[in-house]
């Protein structure tokens, strides 16, 4: 198994011609809706899920699935709306897919809008970590992000 970890702005990924080594079947964004919502970019937001689209999604092998993970804050209108609206534009583009939404926290209201509550706040992968990244990203902590867990055939 290969992987690969990488620290860039998703916007120089994306105009990149060289994207990413080829085949791959996982990929994980960290806290990119929140990073555009704080940087006063939430405007350019459906212009990215666009783009990934374009550029992750419809070049992946055929006939080879793709999970993508969108791990952000856990905050019900500024992130979990974005969700939707993601899974909205893969099925406008025709894609077939399955998509989760989970988090780790109990929310406050009470309202799950349509996620799953996990029941362990750990992370599991330390030990595949690399130490680096483990102390970088705070990877120990117990984790309070939401997800949109995304399955592409």
């Amino acid at each position: 198994m290969d992987i690969c970890f990488e620290t860039r702005d998703i916007y120089d990924i994306l105009e990149s011609r060289k994207l990413m080594p080829s085949p791959y079947n996982v990929i994980v964004f960290q806290y990119m809706i929140a990073g555009h919502i704080y940087d006063g970019r939430a405007d350019k937001i459906g212009f990215m899920f666009d783009k990934i689209i374009e550029k992750f999604i419809a070049m992946k092998p055929h006939g080879a699935p793709l999970l993508l993970i969108i791990n952000d804050i856990d905050h019900k209108s500024w992130i979990c709306d974005y969700y939707n609206l993601f899974t909205k534009k893969l099925r406008k583009c025709g894609f077939e897919f399955t998509a989760n939404k989970r988090h780790f926290e109990e929310r406050e209201d009470g309202v799950s809008a349509g996620s799953k509550l996990y029941k362990v706040r750990t992370n599991r992968f330390l030990a595949d970590i690399p130490k680096g990244h483990r102390e970088k990203y705070n990877a120990h902590a117990p984790c309070s992000a939401s997800q949109l867990i995304i399955e592409v055939m």
